[in-house]
């Protein structure tokens, strides 16, 4: 889990994941943070864009049916088809669904958060590596303090000497807890 955050937290300096739905709620990682909530202001730059880019594309359909003689090289044919494909590319961006796109390095690092129109939360991923981290810390150090006591001829859960005690007996004569070799 820990690698996970880790390896997300690096590559967010240089990717962008967003998801959103047809509502503008959305969930991402962005700028080494981690977001979700309600973007309103996409939601309505959405669709005030998909309108006119649907208005632009279909005035320059009739002016090309208008233009039906040119020929390919035409440059107004050309700047057409270069304003209809940067259309879609913008109205892809836009659109609800999974977003991944490329941004210059860039990292926040501090939670930063918004309760009334378009609520959202943004947490750096290193916070979410701590949390991540504190129970395998944990679990790391129960881990070295039985191989350690088991090592020492001690007791691996209540740390009682066992040095004394003969090889055969195969539990801890203070807690009940079988003998394991170190």
């Amino acid at each position: 889990m820990l690698l996970l955050v880790v390896s997300a937290w690096i590559l967010s300096g240089w990717w962008q994941v967003r998801w959103f739905d047809e509502r503008g709620n959305f969930v991402a990682v962005v700028e080494g943070c981690f977001g979700v909530g309600n973007d309103e202001v996409w939601l309505e730059q959405r669709k005030n864009f998909l309108s006119q880019a649907e208005a632009t594309i279909a005035y320059m359909k009739l002016l090309e049916v208008e233009y039906e003689g040119g020929s390919p090289s035409d440059p107004w044919l050309q700047s057409s088809q270069t304003v209809r494909e940067g259309l879609k590319h913008q109205s892809d961006d836009l659109r609800s669904g999974l977003h991944v796109n490329r941004v210059p390095l860039t990292m926040h690092w501090w939670i930063n958060w918004h309760l009334g129109d378009g609520p959202y939360f943004w947490t750096p991923l290193w916070m979410l590596g701590v949390i991540a981290l504190i129970p395998a810390a944990a679990a790391w150090h129960d881990d070295v303090r039985a191989a350690c006591r088991a090592r020492a001829a001690r007791c691996v859960t209540c740390g009682y000497s066992l040095e004394k005690l003969p090889s055969s007996k195969a539990v801890c004569p203070e807690c009940g807890a079988a003998r394991q070799k170190g």
